[in-house]
């Protein structure tokens, strides 16, 4: 037998409240603290951790591809400093992260 959502919807919503006596709430209370997820934290940590490490081990790689980048020929729209500003965005972005996943 299928119950339409809609009428089980119904159900629920008038259905009277049973008095337990208070033993939802004593329930609740005991539980422990619920825990923070610590993905946010590894993932913003991992972030800044990579810009970091792209920005000090790297420089070369990165001048030498900004070279190459001038000496392409580009699009008007595609400029090497747009490509460093985008760069210099997702860094910052990670570093947001970072601040937000450490304040959370």
């Amino acid at each position: 037998m299928t119950i339409d959502p809609d009428r089980l919807d119904e159900l629920l919503e008038t259905e009277p409240y049973l008095d337990d006596g208070g033993f939802t709430a004593r329930v609740m209370g005991g539980l422990p603290p619920r825990r923070r997820d610590p993905r946010p934290l590894v993932l913003g940590v991992s972030a800044a951790a990579a810009g970091v490490t792209a920005l000090l081990v790297l420089p070369g790689a990165v001048q030498a591809g900004l070279q190459a980048l001038a000496a392409a020929s580009l699009p008007m729209a595609v400029a090497p400093g747009l490509l460093v500003g985008a760069a210099a965005a997702v860094v910052a972005a990670a570093v947001v992260g970072l601040v937000v996943a450490l304040e959370a």
